[in-house]
C-alpha cells in the first residue's frame, strides 16, 4: 500500500481517502504543499416555515375561490449552500443544479484536543466556526432558523473540481448562531451529541409479577456488561423474591450472597417462576437476566455477574463500549457508518482483558466511553469528518512523518509535565461496598476483604524520582478491569507514560491544513529546546483555520 504523504494519516481515516489504488482528486491534490482550495459548506437548519400542502377551503370541496387558499407550513429541515468562492453542481452531479453563494470568510477554524491540563481527558469536546457575509442582510433568515445540534457538511476541493470531486473534510454540528450588521458566525461542535444521548433499557410498568411492583413503575431496568462484581440487583417481585440484574440476556451468574453469605445454585430456568430454589438457594432466568432466591433474605443481596451476551459475550472494554453505543442509545444507537471501528479495533490490541459495567442510574453513551477508556490510559473522540474514534496513549515512538513548514515565529513550550512517583492502578471494582455492619457473622474472610472495599490495586513506586522531583506526583487509575493480571499489564504501559518527565509544545505549522490528526506520531526537528536531533511526539491537539491556512499542532512527549 503507497501512501502519498507518510506519516500524516489518522486513526482509521486516511485508508480510505489516501490509497492510490482508488482515483481520488482531493487526495492527490492534498499532497500540494502550496495548492488553493476551495470550500462548500452545507447546512441543514429546521424551519418553522417549510411549505406544505396548498388546500381549499372554499364552498365546495376542491373547487377553489378567490382568497379562499390556505398554505400550510409545517416545521422542516431545509439546506443552505455557502462557499468562499461560489459554485455551481453540474447537471449530472450527486446534487445537481444547484448553487453555492459565495458569502463565506472563514469557511472552517476547528480546534481538537485529548490533552487536558496534564492528563489525557478522553471525550473533550471540539470546537470551531464558520465566518460568513450578511452586510446586506440577505442572510437574515439564518436567525429564524433553529442551529443548536443541526448538521453540517464543510468540503474542500480547487477551483475545475467537480462537485463530487471535493472531499468532506468536517461533519459535525452547529452549537451556535452569532451575528451583527455585517457578519454571521456559526459556532461549531463535533458530534459528541451523538454520544451525549441517554442510555436506555426497557421500563417496568409496576403492573405485578415480572413487570415489578408500583414502585417500580417508569423505572429503567439495569444493564450488565462483562464482569461485574457485587452488584444489587432491582428486588421486581417481593412475594416471590425475584431480582433482575439486566434487561436481557445474560452470560452467567457466579455467586449470590444474603449479608455476604454465598447461597448455593439450584440452575438455570426458562421461566423463573416455576423455579423452586431451597431456602439457601438461587435460581436463574438467564434469557431475562433474573435471579429468585429461596426465601426472603436476611440483609443486602448482591451478586456477580458476567452480563450480555446477545448477539455474544462481550467483555473487554472496547466491545461493551460499542455495545452499548451500537443497541442501547434507542432510536440514536450508533451504527458501523458513524465509528472508525479500524480505531477501536487497534485499542483493543493494546488494552486487553475484561471488563465490567453495570447501569442502574442514568447515564449517557459518552459516560460509558470516560468509564470504560479514560481510567484505562485511552482517549475518544470524533475526527473531523464525523466519526468516532479511540486510541490508546502509548510513549511516542516511530513517527511516521516529520514536522515541517513551521511559522516564523517558532514554537512555544506549553508546559512540563512533572514525572510521577507513584502509580496505582485499581481493578475488579465492588459495585456495591459493604461495611462489617452489612455483612453476616461468619461471612468468608476473602469475601469481605473484597465486598468492604472499592478497588484492589497494583502499584509502581519511584522514591529515587520523588527525591529529584518536589513536584512530582502520584497518579491514580480506578478502572473497570477485572482481573489483577490485566491491571498490571496497564500498570506497565501506565509507567512508560508518566514515570518520565514530559514536554508540551504548540507548533504553529502552514501548508498542512487538514493533514494531522489526533494520535499522529510526528518527527519534531528544531534548534532550540534540546530537539537539534528530533524527538518522536504525540499530536494531542490540531487547530485548523481555513482563512490563515494555519495549523498549530499540540505536541506531547
Amino acid at each position: 500500500m503507497t501512501w502519498l504523504f507518510p506519516g500524516v494519516y489518522a486513526l482509521g481515516d486516511f485508508d480510505k481517502r489516501l490509497y492510490i489504488g482508488t482515483h481520488d482528486p482531493f487526495a492527490a491534490l492534498a499532497a500540494m504543499a502550496d495548492v488553493q482550495l476551495q470550500y462548500l459548506v452545507e447546512l441543514y437548519p429546521f424551519t418553522e416555515t417549510v411549505r406544505g400542502v396548498l388546500q381549499s377551503i372554499g364552498v365546495f370541496p376542491g373547487v377553489t375561490a378567490l382568497g379562499d387558499t390556505l398554505v400550510r407550513y409545517a416545521g422542516g429541515e431545509v439546506k443552505e449552500r455557502l462557499s468562499d468562492q461560489g459554485f455551481i453542481s453540474a447537471p449530472d452531479a450527486s446534487d445537481p443544479n444547484r448553487t453555492w453563494r459565495g458569502r463565506v470568510i472563514n469557511p472552517l477554524q476547528f480546534d481538537s484536543n485529548i490533552l487536558s491540563g496534564d492528563g489525557f481527558s478522553g471525550g473533550s469536546q471540539s470546537f470551531g466556526g464558520i465566518d460568513i457575509i450578511n452586510a446586506d442582510g440577505e442572510l437574515d433568515r439564518f436567525y429564524a432558523y433553529f442551529w443548536s445540534g443541526r448538521r453540517v457538511v464543510v468540503k474542500a476541493g480547487a477551483p475545475g473540481f467537480g462537485y463530487d470531486d471535493f472531499a468532506t473534510i468536517f461533519e459535525g454540528a452547529i452549537e451556535n448562531i452569532e451575528g451583527d450588521d455585517s457578519r454571521i458566525i456559526l459556532t461549531l461542535r463535533d458530534n459528541r451529541a451523538k454520544t451525549d444521548k441517554p442510555v436506555s433499557a426497557g421500563v417496568y410498568g409496576g403492573t405485578g409479577n415480572l413487570d415489578g411492583d408500583a414502585t417500580l413503575a417508569g423505572m429503567q431496568k439495569p444493564l450488565c456488561y462483562g464482569v461485574v462484581k457485587n452488584v444489587a440487583p432491582v428486588l421486581v417481585n417481593y412475594a416471590m423474591q425475584v431480582y433482575q440484574v439486566h434487561d436481557g440476556s445474560i452470560a452467567a451468574v457466579d455467586q449470590v450472597r444474603d449479608r455476604g453469605i454465598v447461597l448455593d445454585y439450584a440452575g438455570d430456568f426458562a421461566d423463573i417462576t416455576t423455579a423452586s430454589p431451597g431456602s439457601s438457594e438461587y435460581a436463574t432466568q438467564l434469557s431475562a437476566g433474573l435471579i429468585r432466591l429461596g426465601s426472603t433474605p436476611a440483609g443486602q443481596v448482591t451478586a456477580d455477574v458476567q452480563g450480555d451476551n446477545l448477539n455474544g459475550f462481550a467483555t473487554s472494554c472496547t466491545d461493551i463500549a460499542l455495545r452499548v453505543l451500537k443497541t442501547r442509545l434507542g432510536v440514536y444507537s450508533l451504527s458501523s457508518g458513524d465509528i472508525d471501528e479500524g480505531s477501536f479495533g487497534r485499542l483493543a490490541e493494546v488494552l486487553t482483558g475484561s471488563a465490567g459495567l453495570y447501569i442502574d442510574a442514568d447515564i449517557t453513551g459518552s459516560d460509558v466511553l470516560d468509564a470504560l477508556l479514560n481510567p484505562a490510559g485511552a482517549y475518544w473522540s470524533f475526527t473531523r469528518q464525523g466519526l468516532l474514534f479511540a486510541g490508546a496513549v502509548t510513549p511516542p515512538a516511530e513517527a511516521t512523518g516529520a514536522v515541517r513548514h513551521i511559522d516564523a515565529a517558532g514554537l512555544r513550550l506549553q508546559q512540563t509535565i512533572p514525572p510521577a512517583w507513584r502509580i496505582k492502578v485499581g481493578y475488579a471494582p465492588a459495585v456495591v461496598v459493604q461495611s462489617e455492619n452489612d455483612l453476616a457473622g461468619g461471612v468468608d474472610g476473602n469475601v469481605q476483604a473484597f465486598v468492604t472495599e472499592p478497588y484492589r490495586y497494583v502499584t509502581y513506586a519511584n522514591e529515587t524520582v520523588r527525591q529529584k522531583n518536589n513536584l512530582a506526583s502520584e497518579r491514580v487509575f480506578e478502572t473497570n478491569l477485572a482481573t489483577k493480571a490485566d491491571a498490571e499489564a496497564l500498570l506497565h504501559r501506565l509507567v512508560d507514560i508518566y514515570s518520565t518527565k514530559r514536554m508540551v509544545f504548540q507548533v504553529p505549522v502552514y501548508k498542512t491544513l487538514y493533514r494531522y490528526f489526533l494520535g499522529d506520531v510526528v518527527r519534531l526537528r528544531y534548534d532550540r529546546y534540546g530537539l537539534d536531533e528530533g524527538k518522536d511526539f504525540l499530536v494531542v491537539g490540531v487547530s485548523d483555520n481555513a482563512a490563515t491556512g494555519q495549523t498549530v499542532l499540540t505536541l506531547w512527549g
